[in-house]
């Protein structure tokens, strides 16, 4: 936030003049709460304050959002950044944390191969639990929510999205490769899938350059599923498990998110016409919301009550906080 200069601010600010010097189009937002009466140094700013409420500002600010749209409507950077830097989000929102608390376990838990075989499929499964139903859900709704979020202009980002989100997808199963193989002291394996992507992700991309974004966004996530074998394979030598086995543990989650995605598609063709993009949006995520969970309490009944658990356990220390 460009409140006040500082070294942060102007490196900011040295860096937007390099850019543009380089024919790139680059702006700045930053709040309009100022310590001193300078002249404002960014090219956008929301509402802001210096007052005790600086903190809740920052983090919702109303006005940021509102303000946001609006340059957006006026400056449309590229599709496949914005597309590529929502999956970011989302992964890191859905995923982050847990991977976080999974290395340390897994690393407490390297000398008792059975457990850690036990610890390792429940842990993925749960958070396939989380994150099929998420990222099924935009990439079905990415036209509803890019519109809503963003605005119409961004539409042409809505093909991209939809193929990166398979690339999440692909995340949220091989979550736990890196820390499994931390945890088993095999960083050096880390190590050498790291380059192998590497490697299929440029040649694959620059392959697919001549038919434009979306055959790059395509060749960038198959490349990612081309890798995907040998790093489920390394992590079934370490903790020897089948990779049979570790997949039985998704068919729940996979099948109920299919399900759900079903349903989606049916809410969306009758409606589509009689809703606006907004109302639309809600009463599909809503509707998918009870469809999954549902189905969740349907195909694994056992899966569901341990989940319901593991919530009802989340949520009680707030409950008892507020008493």
């Amino acid at each position: 936030m460009l409140h006040q200069l500082g070294g942060a601010e102007i490196s900011t600010l040295t860096l937007r003049n390099l850019l543009r010097q380089k024919g790139h189009n680059v702006r700045l937002f930053a709040s309009s709460a100022r310590i001193f009466q300078q002249q404002p140094l960014a090219d956008y700013s929301c509402f802001g304050t210096t007052s005790s409420f600086r903190t809740l500002l920052q983090t919702a600010n109303i006005s940021a959002w509102y303000r946001l749209r609006q340059v957006l409507k006026e400056f449309k950077p590229d599709c496949y950044a914005i597309a590529q830097r929502i999956l970011q989000v989302m992964t890191q929102l859905l995923l982050g944390t847990i991977n976080q608390v999974a290395l340390s376990t897994f690393s407490r838990l390297q000398t008792d191969p059975t457990l850690l075989q036990k610890t390792f499929c429940q842990a993925t499964q749960f958070t396939s639990l989380i994150a099929f139903p998420s990222f099924f859900g935009v990439i079905i709704l990415a036209p509803e929510l890019i519109t809503v979020l963003f605005g119409k202009q961004w539409q042409p980002a809505i093909p991209i999205m939809q193929i990166l989100t398979f690339a999440g997808l692909l995340r949220s199963i091989s979550l736990f490769t890196e820390s499994i193989f931390i945890a088993m002291n095999k960083p050096a394996w880390r190590l050498y899938l790291g380059v192998l992507n590497t490697i299929f992700n440029i040649v694959a991309c620059v392959l697919a350059v001549r038919w434009g974004i979306v055959a790059i966004a395509i060749a960038y996530v198959l490349s990612d599923y081309l890798v995907f074998p040998f790093s489920q394979w390394a992590v079934s030598q370490l903790i020897q498990t089948p990779i049979l086995t570790h997949f039985r543990q998704l068919i729940a989650p996979f099948v109920s998110a299919l399900i759900m995605v079903v349903v989606i598609l049916i809410v969306k063709y009758f409606l589509q016409n009689l809703l606006n993009s907004q109302v639309l949006l809600i009463s599909c995520m809503v509707i998918s919301t009870i469809t999954y969970g549902l189905t969740i309490r349907l195909l694994a009944p056992k899966l569901w009550q341990q989940a319901l658990e593991l919530t009802i356990l989340a949520i009680s220390p707030v409950k008892i906080h507020n008493k």
